[in-house]
């Protein structure tokens, strides 16, 4: 159990990080993780929720911290946004298995999450058994072993691995990517072209950028290294985006619709943990977990 404290405190630095204060910046994944531990426990936050709001934008911070009771279990809180992402009836990577030993296993993973945030001691073999058992489920399709994978990420004791909260986000990302794919009939034949047709850009780019360069020397611009440099990437990038614009594809799709699916998932991600915090006093919300874990225990026994 880890209790949130200090919440005007947390909120101060976040103000001070708004302002870009690098003395009171906020953890990123270039922070020591012995740095992430010292910010977690001065502000009673379970490091899996420090490392999962890292993975969000840094507007979650403020979100989170303004709506978090002083006094609330974060390790729980974590716990039920980990169930939320695999077990929502809209959004969750459990309605994206059709195979019931798979959702089953899955859903004891969840269960091992509730009773580790209740505080009840879950052995390394049972972490370690509930993966292997989700392994041998066998996923029918890619779908089905990506949102598997989302779970999977999850089936650690996050007292040792707290950031395999934060690692769904990268598991879900994936996912909804190879849906994407399935979506636009994705194959090896269309992957090549792709990978062609960037390389083409990229020359593209390339050349502005040289032929900029040619005139800022010949004209004695940008003697400053830095800002020749920023110019340089300007050039590159107006190269690429110039040819794209000049010879389009349906192959450019899939980047547009990734993009759109990567921006989907975080805020998804960001507007469950949210919820989650809402739901923390509803005690229905917690029958209904501990119903779920023990249903979820026969079903894999």
């Amino acid at each position: 159990m880890t209790l949130f404290r200090g919440k005007d405190a947390l909120l101060r630095r976040i103000a001070e990080t708004e302002r870009q204060s690098e003395s009171y910046s906020l953890p990123t994944f270039s922070t020591p993780r012995s740095d992430v531990a010292a910010f977690s426990f001065e502000y009673g936050l379970h490091p899996a929720l420090v490392r999962l709001l890292m993975e969000l934008d840094r507007s979650s911070w403020r979100q989170v911290a303004e709506r978090l009771p002083e006094g609330t279990d974060t390790s729980l809180l974590v716990a039920r946004w980990i169930d939320w992402v695999w077990s929502d009836p809209i959004s969750g990577l459990r309605r994206r298995v059709a195979d019931e030993r798979l959702q089953a296993r899955g859903d004891a993973i969840c269960e091992l999450q509730r009773r580790a945030a209740a505080g009840e001691a879950v052995s390394r073999a049972q972490w370690r058994e509930a993966r292997s058992a989700l392994a041998k489920a066998g996923p029918a399709d890619e779908i089905e072993a990506a949102a598997a994978e989302v779970i999977a990420a999850a089936a650690w004791d996050l007292e040792t691995a707290p950031g395999a909260a934060a690692d769904m986000i990268y598991a879900w990302r994936a996912a909804s990517f190879a849906e994407v794919d399935r979506q636009l009939g994705w194959n090896g034949e269309k992957d090549s072209a792709a990978n062609e047709r960037w390389e083409k850009a990229s020359a593209a780019g390339k050349a502005r950028a040289d032929a900029d360069a040619a005139d800022a020397r010949s004209s004695g611009v940008e003697k400053d290294e830095a800002a020749a440099a920023v110019r340089l990437r300007q050039s590159f990038q107006g190269g690429i985006q110039d040819y794209l614009a000049a010879n389009p594809s349906e192959l450019d799709r899939r980047s547009d619709l990734r993009q759109a699916a990567y921006v989907e998932v975080d805020r998804l991600a960001r507007e469950g943990l949210l919820r989650q915090i809402e739901l923390l006093g509803d005690p229905h919300r917690a029958t209904d977990l501990t119903r779920r874990g023990v249903a979820a225990s026969h079903s894999q026994s």
